[in-house]
């Protein structure tokens, strides 16, 4: 990302010393579920050039209410 510069230098260095400094303890996984109905209003899809996976769906869900979705922790 840093080479693409889609970060700066002084996020990807915090990035790197984070996992470098953290235990696997500290990271858990999260499921967020979010109700379509409630997303439609927040979501825009992402240009497939920008898309972690071309073949893939991909949505930016921006200043979704917390109201409007569930974390359930794993682990």
């Amino acid at each position: 990302m840093l080479k693409l510069g889609k970060i700066s230098q002084d996020a990807h260095d915090e990035i790197v010393y984070i996992s470098k400094k953290s235990k696997d303890q500290h990271f858990k996984p999260l499921l967020c579920v979010i109700s379509r109905l409630e997303a439609v209003p927040y979501y825009q899809t992402v240009d497939v050039k920008d898309r972690a996976n071309p073949l893939s769906h991909e949505y930016i869900l921006s200043d979704l209410p917390q109201s409007a979705f569930d974390i359930i922790r794993i682990g």
